[in-house]
């Protein structure tokens, strides 16, 4: 079963071991801010300077895919909000649960 996909800017792959929505969110920025060192992704200067201080840009929120366990996506929010989908956190929690 495919869920729904969205264009986004950046991803990273979070821990599962402490699953939780502040603790994936906390390491996917961390991730983002590192390749951000390496790489131009586009942000303009409020974005990046939004990112420096830990906060999600503007404009942006992070969607924990359904169809790539752990996989943080940062989507533009319009892109996000816009389709009715499966809110993939909660398919990841219910998975996990039936491994234990």
């Amino acid at each position: 079963m495919r869920l729904a996909e969205f264009d986004s800017v950046f991803s990273a792959i979070a821990p599962l071991e402490d699953l939780n929505k502040t603790a994936c969110a906390h390491h996917a920025l961390k991730a983002l801010q590192a390749a951000l060192k390496d790489n131009d992704l586009g942000f303009d200067a409020t974005e990046l300077e939004q990112i420096a201080k830990g906060f999600i840009p503007k404009g942006y929120l992070w969607h924990f895919d359904a169809n790539v366990l752990g996989n943080l996506a940062l989507v533009r929010e319009e892109l996000l909000l816009g389709v009715k989908h499966t809110k993939g956190y909660l398919l990841w929690k219910q998975f996990l649960q039936t491994q234990n």
